[in-house]
């Protein structure tokens, strides 16, 4: 059930168009084969598309009106100590982005279930492996403050994690290993030299 605001009432007006689309930049969906497990496995990267990119537009603005200084700096001053009408008013937003996310995904995820049913003239089987985040707002392990994970996906010791490798070795799928000096930490990806444009031409 998606998590009801104004604000998200109005954008997913705007918005609903991208639900079940994986927008542009590093997003992707990948259909590879385990050939020691035999098994199929579907990936989505995709997000909250242009809905979480407003939000992130909104709230930024309103940090730095708080602050007048540097966006990046102003965002460590919208606190729940300092400014909890703000801080607040983020959360909720955040919390119906996140949600916007996971059901972009599912749709996503179904269609591409459907596809390959269709392809293969059976009903495809599916199990869910995990749901791994790696742009998010997490409470740290005391609940004393706020962990803003860009580009690092939770890597705790009951956490899946999936890393996307490249074309030629696939995707990585294993469990965090707890390094309390990284933050519980791991990358979300293997990264790459050259950006989409020129790896057309390739």
């Amino acid at each position: 059930k998606l998590h009801k605001n104004a604000e998200y009432d109005k954008a997913f007006g705007e918005y609903s168009i991208d639900v079940g689309s994986l927008g542009g930049g590093n997003h992707f969906l990948e259909i590879g084969y385990d050939e020691e497990e035999g098994r199929v496995f579907i990936t989505v990267h995709t997000g909250s598309r242009g809905y979480g990119h407003k939000i992130g537009t909104k709230h930024m603005k309103v940090a730095a009106d708080i602050h007048k200084s540097l966006v990046a700096e102003a965002m460590h001053g919208l606190s729940a100590k300092d400014h909890p009408e703000e801080f607040q008013a983020y959360l909720v937003d955040y919390s119906s982005a996140i949600e916007f996310a996971y059901a972009n995904r599912e749709v996503i995820m179904s269609n591409a279930i459907a596809c390959l049913s269709t392809l293969f003239k059976k009903d495809v089987k599916a199990e869910k492996v995990g749901e791994c985040l790696h742009n998010m707002l997490q409470v740290n392990h005391y609940g004393t403050y706020y962990l803003h994970r860009k580009g690092a996906t939770v890597a705790g010791p009951s956490n899946i994690v999936i890393i996307p490798g490249n074309m030629r070795d696939g995707i990585i799928i294993g469990e965090g290993l707890s390094n309390k000096e990284g933050l519980y930490s791991c990358s979300h990806g293997a990264g790459r030299i050259l950006s989409c444009s020129p790896d057309k031409t390739l």
